[in-house]
């Protein structure tokens, strides 16, 4: 039997006592065994199975021993109820309100904006497009591009913060909770379209601008606005209105872009505070979501080393560091013992 190796299986099978497997002995000494699957086994395969398995449960009652001594120095996550959850929710409802009060604010200001830049460059296009045929009231080649896209871009977010607006105001209406889903399942993506499409916007309007003043052509609806060829037509195509309308847009698209900029510092400034506040109030050894739209209830995690609560496995075993090295040393002592 020295040098010989049994595969784990085999260990596994005859863990059981001979005659619950249904062996029955074939030599009048009982030395040999017959299997169900009619394999000729010695019975010393059966003596060292029994002596690895024995060695692999004082293993694992060691191991066990050892984890209940370190587990019970350590506090135990608190429940989400009681008095701990008490006083979470009352520092998560005070940042909270603190978030919706101002971005409640960030979203008046932005949809105010978003409407004046609305109806100035939608009046803009009016305008143009009921005097275009007048002969010098335009340039023969007019681009709207600017127009249109600053007035598409104020349309969006003014629908964005109209929904809003209503989930803030309406929380418990069938329309206010319509519009909270809009808000909810678009908020970080249309703020960031918001902030992004307006600052590509104003760019390209004042590109545009620019250009035609460096060029002297003023194709773009604002430079010919504010050009002297405009102001020949001014009765008509009331170019010194325009032009101080499209003037005030163009600051209001860059205001929007500093406001949506704003929030999301603030935003980041308030939810790191409040995270510090918390895991100095009841350690590092959870993790909630501080946000306006959301209504989770705080999520008690793993705690970072050394935080007031940590989460303990519900099984022992998975925190049985090195356990592999102790099934490898009672399998040695076995193969030993068959020496």
């Amino acid at each position: 039997m020295e040098g010989q190796h049994y595969p784990l299986e085999t260990f596994t099978e005859y863990r059981k006592e001979p005659q619950q497997l249904g062996l029955q002995p074939t030599s009048p000494d009982n030395t040999q065994l017959n299997t169900p699957h009619s394999k000729q086994i010695d019975t010393s395969v059966v003596k060292a199975a029994f002596a690895f398995h024995n060695n692999v449960d004082v293993a694992r009652q060691k191991r066990e021993s050892q984890f209940t001594v370190t587990a019970a120095s350590v506090p135990p996550t608190p429940a989400p109820d009681g008095h701990v959850e008490q006083e979470i929710r009352a520092h998560e409802a005070r940042h909270m309100f603190r978030i919706r009060i101002a971005r409640g604010i960030q979203h008046l200001i932005t949809s105010a904006l978003s409407l004046m830049i609305a109806i100035f460059q939608g009046s803009t296009y009016n305008i143009f497009q009921q005097t275009k045929d007048v002969d010098g009231a335009w340039p023969i080649h007019a681009d709207v591009f600017p127009t249109l896209m600053l007035f598409s871009v104020a349309v969006v977010a003014l629908v964005f913060d109209a929904c809003a607006i209503i989930a803030y105001a309406f929380p418990r209406t069938k329309i206010g909770q319509k519009a909270f889903k809009v808000a909810l399942g678009a908020h970080k993506i249309i703020t960031t379209l918001k902030g992004v499409s307006y600052f590509l916007t104003v760019l390209v309007c004042r590109e545009g601008f620019s250009q035609g003043k460096a060029s002297g052509q003023n194709n773009d609806l604002w430079g010919w606005s504010c050009s002297a060829m405009g102001d020949k037509m001014s009765h008509v195509n009331q170019a010194p209105t325009i032009c101080a309308t499209n003037t005030v847009a163009w600051i209001m698209g860059i205001a929007n872009v500093a406001i949506e900029v704003l929030g999301v510092g603030i935003d980041f400034f308030v939810k790191r505070d409040a995270r510090k506040k918390k895991e100095g109030t009841f350690g590092a050894g959870w993790q909630t979501q501080t946000d306006p739209y959301s209504d989770q209830k705080p999520l008690f995690m793993s705690g970072a080393k050394g935080g007031k609560y940590q989460q303990i496995s519900e099984d022992p075993l998975e925190q049985l560091d090195g356990y592999g090295d102790e099934i490898d040393g009672g399998l040695n002592e076995s193969k030993q013992e068959q020496k």
